[in-house]
Protein backbone atom coordinates (compact mmCIF):
# COMPACT_ATOMS: atom_id res chain seq x y z
CA UNK A 1 0.00 0.00 0.00
CA UNK A 2 2.86 2.46 0.66
CA UNK A 3 4.23 2.12 -2.89
CA UNK A 4 0.76 2.88 -4.25
CA UNK A 5 0.25 5.85 -1.93
CA UNK A 6 3.70 7.18 -2.76
CA UNK A 7 2.90 6.93 -6.46
CA UNK A 8 -0.31 8.90 -6.00
CA UNK A 9 1.48 11.66 -4.09
CA UNK A 10 4.22 11.70 -6.73
CA UNK A 11 1.65 12.22 -9.48
CA UNK A 12 0.44 15.33 -7.67
CA UNK A 13 4.00 16.59 -7.10
CA UNK A 14 3.69 16.09 -3.34
CA UNK A 15 7.25 14.85 -3.17
CA UNK A 16 7.68 15.01 0.62
CA UNK A 17 4.64 12.79 1.15
CA UNK A 18 5.65 10.50 -1.70
CA UNK A 19 9.13 10.12 -0.24
CA UNK A 20 7.66 9.31 3.16
CA UNK A 21 5.59 6.47 1.71
CA UNK A 22 8.39 5.07 -0.43
CA UNK A 23 10.71 5.09 2.59
CA UNK A 24 8.08 3.20 4.61
CA UNK A 25 7.64 0.67 1.79
CA UNK A 26 11.40 0.08 1.67
CA UNK A 27 11.60 -0.25 5.45
CA UNK A 28 8.85 -2.87 5.40
CA UNK A 29 10.26 -4.80 2.45
CA UNK A 30 13.64 -3.73 1.03
CA UNK A 31 13.33 -6.18 -1.88
CA UNK A 32 10.66 -4.35 -3.91
CA UNK A 33 12.32 -2.77 -6.95
CA UNK A 34 9.32 -0.51 -7.71
CA UNK A 35 9.78 1.26 -4.38
CA UNK A 36 13.37 2.16 -5.27
CA UNK A 37 12.50 3.13 -8.83
CA UNK A 38 9.69 5.40 -7.64
CA UNK A 39 11.76 6.91 -4.84
CA UNK A 40 14.49 7.52 -7.40
CA UNK A 41 11.98 9.44 -9.47
CA UNK A 42 11.16 11.63 -6.47
CA UNK A 43 14.85 12.27 -5.92
CA UNK A 44 15.26 13.14 -9.59
CA UNK A 45 12.37 15.62 -9.52
CA UNK A 46 13.86 17.27 -6.44
CA UNK A 47 17.31 17.57 -8.09
CA UNK A 48 18.95 14.88 -5.93
CA UNK A 49 20.48 13.20 -8.95
CA UNK A 50 23.09 11.05 -7.20
CA UNK A 51 20.42 9.65 -4.87
CA UNK A 52 18.14 9.03 -7.85
CA UNK A 53 20.82 7.09 -9.72
CA UNK A 54 21.59 5.07 -6.57
CA UNK A 55 17.93 4.09 -6.20
CA UNK A 56 17.56 3.18 -9.88
CA UNK A 57 20.70 1.06 -9.52
CA UNK A 58 19.22 -0.71 -6.50
CA UNK A 59 16.01 -1.40 -8.45
CA UNK A 60 18.06 -2.86 -11.31
CA UNK A 61 20.06 -5.05 -8.91
CA UNK A 62 16.82 -6.41 -7.52
CA UNK A 63 15.37 -6.97 -11.00
CA UNK A 64 18.01 -7.00 -13.76
CA UNK A 65 15.32 -6.95 -16.46
CA UNK A 66 13.61 -3.81 -15.10
CA UNK A 67 13.62 -1.81 -18.34
CA UNK A 68 11.96 1.30 -16.91
CA UNK A 69 14.60 1.56 -14.18
CA UNK A 70 17.33 1.45 -16.84
CA UNK A 71 15.60 4.26 -18.73
CA UNK A 72 15.09 6.29 -15.58
CA UNK A 73 18.74 5.84 -14.65
CA UNK A 74 19.71 6.98 -18.16
CA UNK A 75 17.73 10.17 -17.57
CA UNK A 76 19.27 10.50 -14.10
CA UNK A 77 22.77 10.39 -15.55
CA UNK A 78 22.18 13.40 -17.82
CA UNK A 79 22.38 16.21 -15.22
CA UNK A 80 25.48 14.46 -13.86
CA UNK A 81 26.96 14.68 -17.37
CA UNK A 82 27.52 10.92 -17.45
CA UNK A 83 26.53 10.71 -21.10
CA UNK A 84 28.18 7.37 -21.93
CA UNK A 85 26.43 5.74 -18.98
CA UNK A 86 23.16 7.35 -20.05
CA UNK A 87 23.55 5.94 -23.55
CA UNK A 88 24.40 2.48 -22.23
CA UNK A 89 21.31 2.42 -20.01
CA UNK A 90 19.00 3.83 -22.69
CA UNK A 91 20.16 1.13 -25.09
CA UNK A 92 19.70 -1.54 -22.41
CA UNK A 93 16.19 -0.29 -21.67
CA UNK A 94 15.43 -0.43 -25.39
CA UNK A 95 16.86 -3.95 -25.66
CA UNK A 96 14.56 -5.00 -22.81
CA UNK A 97 11.55 -3.64 -24.70
CA UNK A 98 11.11 -0.19 -23.13
CA UNK A 99 9.88 2.41 -25.65
CA UNK A 100 12.87 4.75 -25.50
CA UNK A 101 12.21 7.76 -27.73
CA UNK A 102 14.64 7.64 -30.67
CA UNK A 103 15.46 11.33 -30.27
CA UNK A 104 16.57 10.66 -26.68
CA UNK A 105 19.32 8.32 -27.85
CA UNK A 106 20.33 10.76 -30.60
CA UNK A 107 20.54 13.67 -28.14
CA UNK A 108 22.71 11.60 -25.80
CA UNK A 109 25.02 10.69 -28.69
CA UNK A 110 25.32 14.39 -29.57
CA UNK A 111 26.14 15.17 -25.94
CA UNK A 112 28.87 12.51 -26.00
CA UNK A 113 30.30 13.98 -29.22
CA UNK A 114 30.22 17.52 -27.80
CA UNK A 115 31.87 16.35 -24.59
CA UNK A 116 35.15 15.72 -26.42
Amino acid sequence: PHVNMGSIYKQFNSYDKALEHFNKAIAINPDVPEAYNNRGSVYYHTAKYQAAVADYTRAIRLRPTYARAYYNRAIGYLPLQEFKLALRDAQQAQALGYPVPPDFIERVKISIANDY
